[in-house]
């Protein structure tokens, strides 16, 4: 019994220290930044990612809630979103789908205000890593005990005891 916990006990820090796997394309900055308040439209917004990406959806959401149309390019690693002249002051919202080299999406959004913030800002997305590494940890533990556990089982359990 003291084996086996210490074995779950060497797993759960192995999983908790891992470092960050590079596995899909991840976005490493935007301009303007996520959060920015400016006193005047920006006339593109960049997404620079770390590897090349195809853009799948692109969206603008005015400060009116009005769905805008954008013009998409890509350079490099970079997207680059033309936006409307007429964008109203306060809060926009820019949603994107973009497909990695590994052919996965991945989606995200950014805020950025012209003039003044308005309506409710969202929750910051750092506020929610921690919940979802323990979600994370409680999956890959369940797989583990479960898909492990069933292999135990099924060939391991079975053939000590002469039986199946």
């Amino acid at each position: 019994m003291a084996r086996l916990l210490a074995g779950l006990a060497v797993l759960l820090s192995v999983l908790c220290c891992a470092g960050t796997v590079w596995a899909h394309a991840t976005l490493v900055a935007v301009e303007p930044a996520d959060g920015s308040v400016l006193p005047l439209p920006p006339k593109m917004v960049q997404l620079h990612f770390n590897e090349n990406v195809t853009p799948a959806v692109i969206g603008l959401i005015d400060a009116n809630g009005k769905a805008r149309e954008v013009a998409t390019r890509v350079a490099g690693q970079s997207v680059l979103m033309v936006l409307p002249d007429d964008l109203p002051a306060g809060t926009q919202v820019v949603s994107y789908r973009v497909v990695s080299q590994d052919g996965h999406p991945v989606a995200g959004s950014l805020v950025f205000s012209i003039g003044a913030v308005t309506g409710a800002a969202p929750a910051n997305a750092q506020s929610l890593a921690a919940p979802i590494w323990l979600a994370r940890i409680g999956v890959y533990l369940g797989l583990f005990v479960g898909v492990g556990g069933t292999f135990f089982a099924a060939w391991i359990g079975w053939s000590a005891g002469g039986s199946a």
